[in-house]
């Protein structure tokens, strides 16, 4: 996982600064558990190459926090936060068939499964479930 270590974790930070496009939305936040006021994980929307850079929903949380509802929480208020501060009117998730934690999440959030995309991920051609997110507003 990306957050493992802090090293990996400044690894995937720089890796993603140099991905900004002041032209789209690029927002990562860290997920700060409220009890002890430690980072516990990363929440954010970003334009993603790898599906006509579409705007992304992304989040991570540490393992000694999963299930316990904070990427759903977290992405929940970014989401409501792009939407009325963007012009835009979808989000995109794109999850690993396998990884069911984040496929509940995603459709906890209200995004619909599309289709499945086949996409380049460290080095390999991987199926994804391509999921959307209208804003109804």
């Amino acid at each position: 996982m990306v957050l493992h270590n802090e090293s990996r974790a400044l690894s995937w930070i720089n890796w993603i600064n140099e991905k900004i496009n002041t032209t789209e939305p690029f927002i990562v936040l860290a997920i700060e558990n409220k009890a002890n006021g430690i980072c516990i994980g990363v929440v954010g929307v970003h334009p993603k190459d790898e599906i006509d850079n579409e705007v992304e929903v992304l989040y991570g949380v540490s393992d000694n926090y999963q299930n316990k509802g904070y990427a759903t929480e977290a992405s929940k208020a970014l989401i409501q936060w792009t939407f009325e501060n963007t012009r835009l009117k979808s989000l995109t998730a794109i999850v690993k068939p396998e990884n069911i934690p984040s496929k509940i999440v995603i459709e906890k959030l209200g995004f619909e499964y599309v289709d499945t995309k086949v996409i380049l991920y460290d080095g390999d051609m991987c199926k994804f479930g391509y999921y959307k997110l209208y804003n109804n507003h």
